[in-house]
């Protein structure tokens, strides 16, 4: 639970985003060039995305300005510079089976101990995570369908990534999407932790996991595809 509170003071924090951009861009080890090469995730989408992210949130100040133009700089000499072609994009292959999933009913309560928690010490009001509609159900549900034997969503790795997807981009919450999505997928990671190569903590940290929220936020409709293989990229490494 404690990594699930951080989460939400690290999102409102203009001094973690350049910071996190010096460390986990500049530096490399967030965005990896050849590991999105590998994937054919391509770069200049995803520096895009991060570009406008920080700007739409007013995360950037007069230093985050200077290391996006380092790391601009650092694309242009980059690899990952044809155009990104969507049909060409390698999907994950893996399947795996016995995957455990979370129960709605056990998801409201869990929500509902968060937000008492966070009421408590100020950090949310009443409405964070009131549902509003039907789309925290709905997510939950469209991860664990398939047709016959084969499953739509066919790994640990697929399911989380749409998990945080859909509870970011559809709003099912009045308050609090960024910050319930987050903890699903968390959550749903850890319920599946005998599927992964390494424990949740050595592939998605903190910040990792903030960064990715608002990316996914930030996101166009048409890049969802790409919003999707990145995320993949933390969990299948």
């Amino acid at each position: 639970m404690d990594i699930e509170l951080a989460l939400r003071e690290q999102l409102n924090s203009a001094k973690w985003a350049t910071q996190t951009l010096k460390q986990h861009l500049v530096q490399g080890y967030t965005i990896n060039e050849q590991r999105l090469k590998e994937r054919g995730i391509e770069f200049n989408e995803v520096l895009s995305l991060l570009s406008s992210t920080l700007e739409n949130q007013t995360l950037i100040n007069d230093e985050g300005v200077a290391v996006l133009k380092v790391v601009q700089e650092y694309a242009k000499s980059w690899s990952l510079l044809q155009a990104y072609d969507q049909q060409s994009l390698p999907k994950s292959s893996l399947k795996n089976q016995e995957m455990n999933a979370l129960p709605y009913e056990d998801v409201l309560k869990a929500i509902d101990q968060l937000k008492k928690s966070l009421v408590e010490k100020g950090e949310a009001s009443e409405l964070f995570g009131q549902i509003r509609s039907s789309g925290l159900e709905s997510a939950l549900a469209t991860i664990e369908q398939g047709f016959g034997e084969e499953y739509f969503y066919p790994n640990v790795a697929s399911r989380a990534a749409h998990l945080l997807y859909f509870i970011i981009k559809n709003h099912p919450f009045a308050d609090g999407n960024k910050r319930t999505g987050a903890f699903l997928f968390l959550w749903y990671l850890r319920i599946n932790q005998h599927l992964l190569q390494k424990p949740v903590e050595n592939l998605i940290n903190d910040n990792t996991l903030v960064a990715l929220a608002l990316l996914v936020a930030e996101s166009k409709p048409e890049q969802k595809e790409l919003i999707i293989r990145l995320t993949e990229h933390f969990i299948n490494v």
